[in-house]
């Protein structure tokens, strides 16, 4: 057998000297295929990668939007006389909410001012104060001319001193009983919308009972919570950015100084488990559409990592 190594390779598309036309080869969905199953492969070792190279870029704190919620008491024993808002009005800071009043006081101002009772006191009062002194100037006018000893001197001195405290005394009843016969306001601390009325009209209230639920309706606050590492973040002024689960991104600042809370607050239950954290106030540099600015809605908040 002759083996001859020299021999030219046949052309694939040349068939006992006829060109064939054949089609080009469709293999690239294949080539594509084993990319696609080395991105696979390797995506765990990229997102590791990445989350550790964005975690040494970035400090990440979970979070929540808070609205300031009040609830309003009562300051003392009254009455609901007048509620004069209504749940879901949006009120100015400084208006009446809830007129409150106390009908005891009320009914005592009624008698000390009524004459059928307490006939024209202030003139009666006068009156008995002028007797009064007139008879300590005739026990005055006694005493030079020896017709009356010196104690009965010092008994009229005495009993005007009496009446005169009586007066004032009587003066500072009324004047304490109009005061406390006053309406009682109760009044919106700043811009909010009523969230929840707690009582009704004509009932009879006592001393911290609830009477009203407003909201403010001003820019939304953020609370975060920094693990104990990263506190030095927690200062006024630091800059930080909140997103929201649907991608929207707000920059906001830190207003106060950091506190350290050694029970994670019941808001923040759900977020990642830590046994100490140091809890921030972050204040948002824009407005946020009204369905994110949701009291308790989680966000995450990312500060810029402090290298130096």
């Amino acid at each position: 057998m002759k083996i001859n190594f020299n021999r030219k390779p046949s052309e694939p598309n040349i068939e006992q000297n006829l060109k064939v036309p054949y089609a080009p080869a469709k293999r690239q969905l294949f080539q594509f295929r084993w990319y696609l199953i080395l991105a696979l492969v390797a995506s765990p070792f990229v997102y590791v990668f990445w989350s550790a190279l964005m975690g040494w870029f970035m400090v990440d704190a979970p979070g929540y939007v808070e609205i300031p919620t009040y609830q309003m008491f009562a300051p003392q024993p009254s009455v609901v006389d007048k509620i004069i808002v209504k749940e879901n009005q949006v009120v100015a800071k400084g208006s009446p909410l809830i007129q409150l009043n106390r009908p005891d006081d009320v009914k005592r101002l009624e008698i000390l001012r009524d004459e059928s009772y307490n006939p024209d006191p202030k003139a009666l009062y006068e009156k008995q104060v002028e007797l009064v002194r007139k008879s300590l100037k005739d026990y005055e006018s006694l005493y030079k001319s020896g017709a009356a000893t010196s104690g009965e001197v010092d008994a009229a001195r005495l009993r005007l001193l009496q009446v005169v405290s009586m007066d004032q005394r009587w003066q500072t009843q009324l004047a304490d009983t109009e005061l406390a016969a006053q309406s009682i306001l109760i009044k919106a601390p700043n811009d909010s919308i009523v969230i929840r009325v707690d009582t009704k009209e004509g009932v009879s209230v006592q001393t911290g009972d609830p009477l009203i639920t407003i909201q403010e309706t001003t820019k939304p606050r953020v609370i975060a919570l920094l693990a104990p590492r990263f506190a030095l973040y927690a200062h006024p002024g630091q800059t930080a950015t909140v997103q929201w689960e649907s991608g929207l991104k707000v920059q906001a600042t830190v207003l106060f100084e950091g506190t350290v809370s050694s029970q994670i607050p019941e808001k923040m239950r759900n977020f990642k488990n830590q046994g100490q954290g140091v809890v921030v106030q972050l204040e948002l540099h824009s407005d946020i559409p009204g369905a994110l600015a949701v009291d308790n809605l989680p966000v995450k908040v990312k500060f810029s990592h402090n290298f130096f």
